[in-house]
């Protein structure tokens, strides 16, 4: 559930620097719907811009910089 709360933050972190965040976030339309993260920092994501689910692209943030 906290996951989902700090989306809030993300979409907000968008408005104010939209190159380092290109997509929106759920429930926007397209936007992108958190399903995980590892123990490394990394957080998934479903770019839900099709139609169809199956045809949905996963996006991987990170805190990192590689």
């Amino acid at each position: 559930m906290d996951r989902l709360w700090s989306l809030e933050d993300w979409r907000r972190a968008r408005l104010s620097a939209p190159d380092l965040y290109p997509y929106p976030f759920h429930p926007d339309p397209g936007g992108l719907i958190s399903w995980g993260s590892d123990e490394h920092g990394c957080e998934y994501y479903f770019l839900a811009i099709e139609p169809d689910p199956d045809e949905w692209r996963i996006v991987v943030s990170s805190e990192r910089n590689s």
